[in-house]
């Protein structure tokens, strides 16, 4: 195994993530943070770029993905120089759903589509409706973290698995989790297995816990787990952030 020159050493691989992915999305989720600036950016341990970024990286140019947010963010989050032609930003959840819906009837081949939520669009009338016509498409439907307020965990990937379409709760703030739920739920929609739901959550903290457990972003927790296996070099993470 040749010696990777961005950490100086051999890194052991994980199984289900090469450390050239891992580098890439840490690389995309600082590109990402640092656009969208201080003003847009949530408090510590309130970060939706794992979301993005995370369930992104088993997308290509020719798979369609309906945002929520800046377009140009959105093609950081892929990979991606500029906006291309399939990226759309819609304003509605509802809205939003049905043009992924209808976006998916439309591919051929291993192509999905990709919708992003935020939290209280999920609320609205005739949203889960809606998502009973996405049972058998390629399509991943990804819910951000709803951060402030009350989070009532499970309920909305139980209202997916009552349509018909599998829902997986994950730690909104960890990247590698997302990218692992991601990429089973992809793999599925790509062999034509149908529509999934990816609900990003917040973490809680029992009774008495140390606050400082969740005082960082998902970019220094993602950066910490290159550092801890040894996949990257503080030297390169500094130049990324530059």
């Amino acid at each position: 195994m040749a010696v990777d020159k961005t950490v100086g050493t051999t890194p052991e691989e994980h199984p289900l993530m090469s450390n050239k992915t891992l580098r890439a999305m840490y690389s995309r989720m600082v590109k990402v943070r640092a656009m969208l600036g201080s003003t847009r950016r949530k408090k510590p341990g309130m970060d939706d770029v794992a979301c993005w970024v995370s369930t992104l990286a088993g997308t290509n140019e020719e798979d369609v993905v309906f945002g929520c947010r800046e377009d140009q963010a959105l093609a950081i989050a892929r990979g991606l120089s500029q906006v291309t032609r399939k990226d759309t930003i819609i304003q509605g959840g509802v809205e939003r759903l049905y043009a992924a819906i209808g976006a998916a009837r439309t591919l051929r081949g291993s192509r999905l589509a990709v919708g992003f939520f935020e939290r209280h669009e999920v609320e609205k009338s005739g949203w889960v409706e809606a998502l009973r016509y996405a049972v058998e498409l390629p399509l991943i439907v990804v819910v951000l973290p709803r951060w402030k307020g009350r989070e009532n965990e499970g309920d909305l990937c139980r209202e997916a698995r009552d349509a018909g379409v599998p829902g997986i709760p994950v730690d909104g703030q960890d990247a590698v989790a997302l990218y692992r739920v991601a990429q089973e739920s992809i793999g599925r929609a790509r062999a034509h297995g149908g529509a999934a739901l990816i609900e990003g959550v917040r973490f809680r903290l029992s009774k008495g816990a140390d606050k400082s457990a969740v005082a960082s972003t998902a970019v220094e927790e993602l950066g910490k787990y290159l550092l801890r296996r040894g996949v990257a070099k503080q030297s390169w993470m500094n130049s990324i952030a530059s």
